[in-house]
């Protein structure tokens, strides 16, 4: 996912922010040039630091925390927080979040598949796509995240009665 965007001051650099959605390595680039880490995030951290070079010389520190739900990261610069995207609304919560459901008839299997297609979700709505078609997506990986539990469970039961 890539966000870009401005600080709300004069001269500001344009800034753009590279999240990769297999590994949720960060990258931040300042009027095209990467901008080094200051601060590598932990095994459970996900906490990164960057220092931005301003145009009269001085630098903002902008930190990035990462969720594990969503691929927007949560930013601040100076300690003081930024919008890098719109939030959700509460509706579009509740279509990405409904393969959760499968953890209740599904346990392990069930939830892993629920989570998987939830991931997904978030991220298609979080997509520039139009509503409609962000709806159909999320429907379409909903169902298939369900036939892939139905299958994973069928092999499984078959596996354990032979």
């Amino acid at each position: 996912m890539q966000l870009n965007f401005l600080l709300d001051e004069p001269n500001s650099p344009s800034l753009c922010i590279q999240r990769s959605a297999w590994t949720g390595k960060t990258k931040l680039y300042a009027d095209g040039q990467e901008v080094p880490p200051q601060s590598k995030p932990g095994l459970f951290s996900k906490i990164r630091s960057f220092m931005v070079p301003m145009p009269d010389g001085s630098e903002r520190q902008l930190t990035l925390k990462n969720r594990f739900y969503d691929p927007v990261p949560v930013a601040d610069i100076d300690g003081e927080p930024i919008l890098l995207a719109k939030a959700l609304a509460p509706w579009e919560h509740v279509v990405a979040c409904i393969p959760m459901l499968l953890i209740f008839g599904g346990g392990l299997i069930g939830g892993l598949c629920g989570v998987g297609a939830m991931l997904a979700n978030i991220s298609i709505m979080r997509s520039e796509r139009p509503t409609g078609l962000r709806v159909a997506f999320c429907v379409g990986i909903t169902l298939a995240a369900f036939v892939v539990y139905v299958l994973l469970a069928g092999m499984l039961q078959l596996a354990v009665a032979s």
